[in-house]
């Protein structure tokens, strides 16, 4: 479960420092805090795709394992 939370609190005033609700950065300006939000967003897809080229399951061997069966790659290699 994610809990959004929407508001900055002033840190610093003279520079319009706020914290975000998230990580709790000091972020100066209004597009400085935008561009904080998209990267939040960014990294959220990516912790949410799944990594290419990633196996999708398991190699089931008898007794003799090898790196290539673990690895996924021919039994040649």
């Amino acid at each position: 479960m994610r809990l959004w939370r929407t508001h900055w609190p002033v840190v610093i005033p003279l520079y319009d420092a706020r914290q975000c609700p998230e990580c709790c950065c000091l972020v100066a300006g209004k597009a400085s805090r935008r561009n904080h939000e998209r990267w939040h967003a960014e990294l959220e897809d990516l912790l949410d795709r799944p990594a290419e080229g990633e196996p999708g399951g398991y190699v089931v061997g008898g007794d003799d394992w090898s790196v290539s069966m673990i690895s996924g790659g021919e039994a040649g290699e």
